[in-house]
């Protein structure tokens, strides 16, 4: 067993006495052979975990947004139409249907996306759509870190892909 104290706000974690048991049974104490645990490297280790994950559920509201744009292209013959871009996911574009993305779907007619994704906070920049002609859009989105292959940073979702 390994016991340290923390003093108030140290590394994320509440002050008090913490103890860590190894698998390995009793050890004798010998202060040459305590292993110093780094806290700051197992917390840089968890920030960088959570920057993926945020980054994953990016892609993965990229997706849904493509596949429900598409679907709205298949049956309005167009994308819908904005004369700036607009940001995803806030009060006034909260829901994609057949009106287009609004603060609330309609009770009739066709819903592509009942809740339409917003960036997972904290980081990121919200999600920005595009599409002055309805023939094509895009969607600015940022990653944090490299992710699957995309770099850290701005990329576009288009009806081609991602960039």
């Amino acid at each position: 067993e390994l016991y340290f104290s923390l003093e108030e706000g140290a590394n994320g974690y509440s002050a008090g006495q913490y103890r860590i048991q190894f698998p390995f049974g009793p050890q004798p104490y010998d202060p040459m052979t305590l292993y110093d645990i780094d806290l700051s490297l197992v917390t840089a280790e968890l920030q960088k975990a959570e920057r993926l994950v945020r980054d994953l559920k990016r892609l993965f509201h990229i997706g849904s947004l493509q596949t429900a744009l598409d679907a709205y292209y298949q049956d309005q013959g167009m994308y819908p139409v904005t004369l700036a871009g607009i940001t995803l996911g806030s009060g006034q574009t909260a829901c994609l249907d057949d009106q287009g993305f609004g603060a609330t779907c309609t009770e009739t007619g066709s819903v592509y996306l009942q809740m339409v994704p917003a960036n997972p906070i904290p980081n990121g920049a919200p999600y920005v759509y595009r599409s002055q002609s309805g023939i094509d859009y895009a969607i600015t989105y940022t990653l944090e870190a490299n992710t699957l292959g995309l770099t850290e940073g701005v990329h576009t979702a288009t009806p081609l892909g991602v960039q």
